[in-house]
C-alpha cells in the first residue's frame, strides 16, 4: 500500500514537472497558477494510471505501435482536461502534439531513472 501511495505522489510530481516545462517552453500551452497545476497534474497521474493498463494489452499484437498509442492518449487526455476546466490552456492542434509528446518524453525518462 505504501509503495502505491509513493508511486501516485511520485507519478503526480513528475507530471506537474513535465507540464510546467511544456508550458515554459510552448506559449499556447498554460495553466492560472500552482493549484491550477496540481489539479491538471492529479488528473493528469489518475487518468494515466487507469488507461496505461488498457493500452498496455490493446497494443500487444502491434507491439511497435506502444509508444504511438501512449503519444494519443496522453494528447487526448490533455485535451479532455482543456476541455472540463477553464484555468488551462492548450491552444491548437499542434500545441497539443507537442505538449503530449514533450509530457512522453519526461515521463518516460524521469520513470526509468526513478
Amino acid at each position: 500500500m505504501k509503495d502505491q501511495a509513493r508511486k501516485l505522489i511520485l507519478g503526480v510530481i513528475i507530471n506537474a514537472m513535465s507540464i510546467s516545462l511544456a508550458s515554459y517552453w510552448l506559449d499556447k500551452f498554460n495553466y492560472d497558477g500552482w493549484v491550477m497545476l496540481s489539479i491538471i497534474a492529479v488528473l493528469f497521474t489518475i487518468v494515466s494510471i487507469v488507461l496505461r493498463p488498457v493500452i498496455k494489452i490493446l497494443s500487444l499484437p502491434l507491439f511497435f505501435l506502444g509508444p504511438i498509442i501512449f503519444f494519443l492518449a496522453d494528447a487526448a487526455i490533455l485535451w479532455g482536461i482543456d476541455q472540463l476546466t477553464t484555468g488551462f490552456a492548450v491552444g491548437d492542434w499542434q500545441t497539443l502534439g507537442i505538449a503530449a509528446a514533450i509530457i512522453g518524453v519526461i515521463n518516460y525518462l524521469a520513470h526509468w531513472i526513478v
